[in-house]
């Protein structure tokens, strides 16, 4: 996956007045990573293919596809659930749904007749969204 990085310098000040805002920021900063990571995480479920990561000690760690997808149908399941349409379609549709939807959001993954990989948009993408919440 690429990897976006956006450089930013705040001066806060070290005062004990600006803590609260150091801490505020610090909080934010945590959170939007964490939701990054948990995005991530859906895409690569989606994607269905092995993928490498770094473990816990530093290691690359391996996930497999087979990992991978059945992580992907587990949380597709508990999508359906919550959504209160419980073990709809059989687990190779899901996959392909998923994956369906990893190429909408994702157009990069394919290529075109030029062998380049699709350009895309936010708002290409919003088809991909109706096939998510219907699965």
């Amino acid at each position: 996956m690429p990897t976006r990085t956006i450089n930013l310098k705040m001066v806060l000040g070290k005062k004990n007045d600006r803590a609260e805002l150091r801490q505020a920021l610090w909080t934010t900063h945590r959170e939007v990573n964490h939701a990054v990571a948990k995005i991530e995480k859906m895409l690569l479920l989606c994607r269905g293919c092995e993928y490498r990561t770094i473990g816990p000690d530093g290691e690359e760690v391996v996930v497999t596809r087979i990992d991978v997808e059945k992580h992907a149908i587990q949380m597709a399941r508990e999508a359906q659930e919550l959504n209160h349409k419980g073990g709809a379609g059989r687990d190779e549709d899901v996959l392909k749904a998923l994956r369906q939807f990893y190429e909408m959001v994702v157009p990069s993954c394919q290529l075109d007749k030029k062998g380049d990989s699709e350009k895309g948009n936010a708002q290409a993408s919003l088809p991909a969204i109706r096939l998510w919440i219907d699965l």
